[in-house]
C-alpha cells in the first residue's frame, strides 16, 4: 500500500474520531428530548440529527420562503391541518408544494422539498412528522439570509415564543439572534452546515443551541 494512501486513511480516521467525540459531547449537553424544532430551512433538521433526536417537525430537508415563514410559524397548527398540492416550478430542480389554506384569512405557504426525489416522497414525510409535533415544546429557528431586517423578521424577533434568528452579520433592530463566522469572507448560504474537519464541528456549532433548547 502506498504511503500516501495510508496517510490519507489515517487522516480520515482522525477526522471521523473528532466528529464522533464532538457529537458525544453535544448530545450529553442536551437535556431536552421531546421538543419540536420548526425552522425555515434545513438548519432545524440538522440540529435534531446531530443531537440524535427524533424529527418531531415536518420542516426537515426543505425550505420555506422568508416572506411566508412568519405566517407559517405563528399559525403552525392551522397550516399542519391543511392539505398540500404539488406546484411544479420549472426554474427549480426539486419538487415544490403549496399548503392550501382553508379560508381567506391565511396565505398559501410554499414548501420547497429540496432534498427529496419527488413531491410524494416529501409530502409523505411531511405528514408523518407533522403527527409527532409537540405543541407544548415548540422552538422556532429562522436562518435569515438577508442584508437588512424586514418587517416579518422584526415581528418574529418580538414574538413571545421560544425563537432564535441566525444571521450572517449583526443586524440593527433585532435582539433574538446569533451570528456565525463562516459568512464573513464567503457568503455561501449553505456553508453554516458544513463540517470543519479538524474540529469535527459544524459552523452552526458556534451557536450554543442546547442552551436555546433549554428555554422554558
Amino acid at each position: 500500500m502506498k504511503t500516501s494512501t495510508v496517510f490519507t486513511k489515517g487522516i480520515n480516521y482522525y477526522y471521523r474520531v473528532k466528529r464522533e467525540l464532538w457529537l458525544k459531547q453535544l448530545r450529553k449537553r442536551n437535556h431536552n428530548h421531546d421538543f419540536s424544532l420548526i425552522s425555515n430551512d434545513c438548519t432545524g433538521g440538522v440540529i435534531c440529527h446531530d443531537l440524535g433526536e427524533q424529527f418531531r417537525s415536518p420542516t426537515v430537508n426543505l425550505w420555506i420562503p422568508n416572506t411566508q415563514f412568519l405566517a407559517f410559524a405563528q399559525n403552525l397548527q392551522y397550516y399542519l391541518s391543511c392539505e398540500m398540492r404539488e406546484t411544479p416550478d420549472g426554474s427549480k430542480l426539486y419538487p415544490v408544494g403549496t399548503i392550501i389554506p382553508k379560508d381567506e384569512d391565511h396565505i398559501p405557504i410554499e414548501v420547497n422539498f429540496e432534498h427529496y426525489p419527488s413531491f410524494n416522497a416529501g409530502y409523505a414525510k411531511w405528514k408523518e412528522r407533522s403527527k409527532r409535533v409537540n405543541y407544548d415544546k415548540l422552538y422556532f429557528v429562522w436562518h435569515y439570509f438577508g442584508e437588512n431586517a424586514d418587517e416579518d423578521v422584526k415581528a418574529f424577533d418580538c414574538w413571545k415564543a421560544r425563537k432564535l434568528i441566525i444571521l450572517h452579520a449583526p443586524m440593527e433592530g433585532l435582539e433574538s439572534y446569533k451570528t456565525v463566522t463562516c459568512y464573513r469572507s464567503e457568503p455561501y448560504h449553505g456553508k453554516i452546515l458544513s463540517i470543519i474537519k479538524k474540529t469535527g464541528k459544524r459552523y452552526l456549532d458556534e451557536i450554543n443551541y442546547t442552551d436555546f433548547l433549554s428555554m422554558e
